[in-house]
Protein backbone atom coordinates (compact mmCIF):
# COMPACT_ATOMS: atom_id res chain seq x y z
CA UNK A 1 0.00 0.00 0.00
CA UNK A 2 1.26 3.48 -1.14
CA UNK A 3 0.96 6.31 1.07
CA UNK A 4 0.58 9.56 0.28
CA UNK A 5 2.09 12.39 1.92
CA UNK A 6 0.25 14.89 4.08
CA UNK A 7 -0.69 18.60 3.11
CA UNK A 8 1.48 19.72 5.24
CA UNK A 9 4.42 17.77 4.63
CA UNK A 10 3.70 18.97 0.76
CA UNK A 11 3.57 22.61 1.74
CA UNK A 12 6.81 21.90 3.82
CA UNK A 13 8.59 20.29 1.03
CA UNK A 14 7.52 23.30 -1.51
CA UNK A 15 8.64 25.89 0.83
CA UNK A 16 11.97 24.34 1.33
CA UNK A 17 12.48 23.73 -2.39
CA UNK A 18 11.51 27.84 -2.86
CA UNK A 19 14.21 28.59 -0.66
CA UNK A 20 16.18 26.60 -2.26
CA UNK A 21 15.78 27.39 -5.58
CA UNK A 22 15.82 31.66 -4.76
CA UNK A 23 19.19 30.86 -2.45
CA UNK A 24 20.98 29.23 -5.49
CA UNK A 25 19.88 32.73 -7.41
CA UNK A 26 21.13 34.64 -5.39
CA UNK A 27 24.33 33.02 -5.24
CA UNK A 28 24.77 32.45 -9.42
CA UNK A 29 23.64 36.56 -9.63
CA UNK A 30 25.88 37.87 -6.88
CA UNK A 31 28.87 35.91 -8.41
CA UNK A 32 28.79 32.92 -6.40
CA UNK A 33 29.88 35.00 -3.05
CA UNK A 34 32.87 36.00 -4.60
CA UNK A 35 33.87 39.89 -5.40
CA UNK A 36 35.79 41.14 -7.73
CA UNK A 37 35.61 44.48 -7.52
CA UNK A 38 37.67 46.42 -6.58
CA UNK A 39 37.15 49.19 -3.73
CA UNK A 40 34.94 51.60 -5.26
CA UNK A 41 36.70 55.70 -5.36
CA UNK A 42 35.28 57.96 -2.83
CA UNK A 43 32.38 60.01 -4.61
CA UNK A 44 32.78 62.71 -1.13
CA UNK A 45 35.06 64.95 0.64
CA UNK A 46 32.36 66.62 2.75
CA UNK A 47 34.02 65.37 6.33
CA UNK A 48 37.88 66.36 4.49
CA UNK A 49 36.73 69.60 4.05
CA UNK A 50 36.55 73.02 5.79
CA UNK A 51 32.73 73.37 6.66
CA UNK A 52 30.81 76.71 7.11
CA UNK A 53 27.74 76.92 8.74
CA UNK A 54 25.03 79.69 9.05
CA UNK A 55 22.67 79.73 11.54
CA UNK A 56 19.82 81.99 11.55
CA UNK A 57 17.26 82.83 14.93
CA UNK A 58 14.06 83.88 14.89
CA UNK A 59 13.77 87.56 13.65
CA UNK A 60 16.97 87.72 11.88
CA UNK A 61 17.36 90.43 9.18
CA UNK A 62 16.17 88.94 6.01
CA UNK A 63 19.34 91.80 4.48
CA UNK A 64 22.21 90.39 6.85
CA UNK A 65 20.88 86.50 6.17
CA UNK A 66 21.15 87.30 2.41
CA UNK A 67 24.32 89.56 2.53
CA UNK A 68 26.05 86.64 4.83
CA UNK A 69 24.70 83.99 2.63
CA UNK A 70 25.88 85.42 -0.65
CA UNK A 71 29.31 86.01 1.00
CA UNK A 72 29.72 82.50 2.14
CA UNK A 73 28.54 81.04 -0.86
CA UNK A 74 31.26 83.02 -2.65
CA UNK A 75 34.09 81.98 -0.49
CA UNK A 76 32.95 78.38 -1.46
CA UNK A 77 33.35 79.19 -4.85
CA UNK A 78 36.64 80.54 -4.77
CA UNK A 79 37.79 77.19 -2.58
CA UNK A 80 37.60 73.76 -3.47
CA UNK A 81 37.87 72.59 0.21
CA UNK A 82 35.08 74.36 1.40
CA UNK A 83 31.60 73.23 1.96
CA UNK A 84 28.88 75.92 3.30
CA UNK A 85 25.18 75.23 4.94
CA UNK A 86 22.55 76.98 5.98
CA UNK A 87 20.08 76.13 9.52
CA UNK A 88 17.61 77.95 10.95
CA UNK A 89 17.09 77.40 14.31
CA UNK A 90 14.37 74.78 15.13
CA UNK A 91 11.37 76.60 16.96
CA UNK A 92 11.97 74.38 20.35
CA UNK A 93 15.97 74.30 20.14
CA UNK A 94 17.75 76.68 22.38
CA UNK A 95 20.52 78.04 20.81
CA UNK A 96 23.82 76.73 22.58
CA UNK A 97 22.28 73.16 21.94
CA UNK A 98 22.19 74.05 18.27
CA UNK A 99 25.14 75.82 18.41
CA UNK A 100 27.11 72.71 19.92
CA UNK A 101 25.74 70.65 17.45
CA UNK A 102 27.06 72.77 14.83
CA UNK A 103 30.09 72.31 16.56
CA UNK A 104 29.85 68.44 16.53
CA UNK A 105 28.71 68.32 12.79
CA UNK A 106 32.17 69.84 12.33
CA UNK A 107 31.72 73.47 11.16
CA UNK A 108 34.77 74.92 11.01
CA UNK A 109 33.48 78.38 11.15
CA UNK A 110 30.11 79.27 12.36
CA UNK A 111 28.20 82.34 11.42
CA UNK A 112 25.01 83.26 13.20
CA UNK A 113 22.61 85.95 12.17
CA UNK A 114 19.58 87.03 15.08
CA UNK A 115 19.82 88.53 18.45
CA UNK A 116 18.90 85.37 19.79
CA UNK A 117 21.70 83.52 19.05
CA UNK A 118 24.17 86.57 20.34
CA UNK A 119 24.65 85.39 24.40
CA UNK A 120 24.84 81.70 23.03
CA UNK A 121 28.04 82.30 21.20
CA UNK A 122 30.67 83.11 23.59
CA UNK A 123 30.07 80.15 25.89
CA UNK A 124 30.14 77.96 23.18
CA UNK A 125 33.20 79.57 20.86
CA UNK A 126 34.89 79.47 24.72
CA UNK A 127 34.29 75.08 24.90
CA UNK A 128 35.27 75.39 21.38
CA UNK A 129 39.03 77.36 20.40
CA UNK A 130 39.25 75.52 16.76
CA UNK A 131 36.00 76.84 15.99
CA UNK A 132 35.66 80.85 14.14
CA UNK A 133 32.54 82.14 15.05
CA UNK A 134 30.90 85.48 13.01
CA UNK A 135 28.44 86.98 14.94
CA UNK A 136 26.22 88.81 12.08
CA UNK A 137 24.67 92.63 12.87
CA UNK A 138 25.13 91.30 16.97
CA UNK A 139 26.90 91.96 20.40
CA UNK A 140 31.02 92.26 20.44
CA UNK A 141 33.38 89.55 20.55
CA UNK A 142 33.82 88.42 23.47
CA UNK A 143 36.54 85.39 22.55
CA UNK A 144 39.47 85.27 20.51
CA UNK A 145 37.88 83.02 17.99
CA UNK A 146 34.57 85.43 17.34
CA UNK A 147 34.44 87.88 14.68
CA UNK A 148 31.45 90.48 15.32
CA UNK A 149 30.48 92.07 12.02
CA UNK A 150 28.15 95.18 12.41
CA UNK A 151 25.06 95.48 10.11
CA UNK A 152 27.35 97.85 7.84
CA UNK A 153 30.45 95.83 8.31
CA UNK A 154 28.47 92.44 7.03
CA UNK A 155 28.77 92.98 3.40
CA UNK A 156 28.80 89.84 1.60
CA UNK A 157 32.23 90.40 0.66
CA UNK A 158 33.30 90.68 3.99
CA UNK A 159 32.11 87.64 5.32
CA UNK A 160 33.55 85.70 2.33
CA UNK A 161 37.01 86.94 3.06
CA UNK A 162 36.06 85.98 7.09
CA UNK A 163 34.64 82.91 6.00
CA UNK A 164 37.83 81.96 3.75
CA UNK A 165 40.40 82.56 6.35
CA UNK A 166 39.02 79.18 8.06
CA UNK A 167 38.26 76.85 4.19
Amino acid sequence: MRRTPKPRTAAIAAAAGTLAAAAAAVIGLSGGGTSHASTPAPVSSIDSEARACLLTGPGASPALTAAAWTGMRQAAASSTHLLVQQFALPPNATPATFLDTLTQMRCTTIATVGSSLDTAVPPTANRTPSVRFLIIGGAPALAHNIIDLSPTQATPARVAQEVSKAG
